[in-house]
């Protein structure tokens, strides 16, 4: 979960967002990238 946060929170500066305005289908795909686990 702490590497979901911290792509979440460097997407968001990226952007200069709000996390909450962060689009869901951009943070999805960069997770994927880094392997990251998103259902079980």
């Amino acid at each position: 979960m702490e590497k979901i946060s911290e792509t979440l929170a460097a997407l968001a500066l990226k952007k200069n967002v709000n996390i909450h305005e962060v689009d869901y289908q951009v943070l999805k795909e960069q997770l994927l990238k880094d392997d990251q686990v998103l259902s079980y």
